[in-house]
């Protein structure tokens, strides 16, 4: 059994995540393929998570694998959310079996990261070519 913080709190996200979005346990359960009963010692932060199964719970749950780690309420809520606009910055949270888990968390961040960069440039360039039309027009 776990009884590390890190592990209480990714289960304590799970479950407001899962709440928030009106799930029922057992549809969550059913989804993971696990019984009922080891879902529920998922959510009360019993169970150590591998990242398998952290990205198989954040799939379910239709968020980022980061979520579970670093939660925030208005995630779930906002309707015109782009997922790749949100990075997580934190390790301290995570419960890592092996330098592999570790490796593929780091990448998946990496690339979180490369796709926030990637909309933060469009919207810089669109910005530019708004100006640029706004100031052809202020022209005329």
């Amino acid at each position: 059994m776990a009884s590390n913080n890190a592990t209480l709190k990714i289960g304590q996200n799970i479950r407001k995540i899962r709440e928030l979005k009106d799930l029922k346990r057992e549809y969550v359960a059913q989804k993971l393929d696990i019984s009922l009963n080891a879902y529920g010692s998922i959510e009360r932060g019993e169970t150590d998570l591998h990242l398998s199964r952290l990205e198989q719970i954040s799939e379910v749950l239709g968020v980022e694998l980061f979520r579970l780690f670093n939660f925030d309420n208005s995630i779930v809520f906002d309707v015109h959310h782009n997922e790749q606009a949100h990075t997580y910055n934190s390790v301290d949270n995570i419960h890592i079996q092996s330098n592999k888990e570790l490796s593929d968390f780091l990448n998946i961040q990496i690339k979180n990261q490369e796709n926030q960069n990637k909309l933060i440039e469009s919207v810089v360039e669109m910005v530019k070519n708004t100006t640029t039309i706004i100031s052809q027009l202020n022209k005329k």
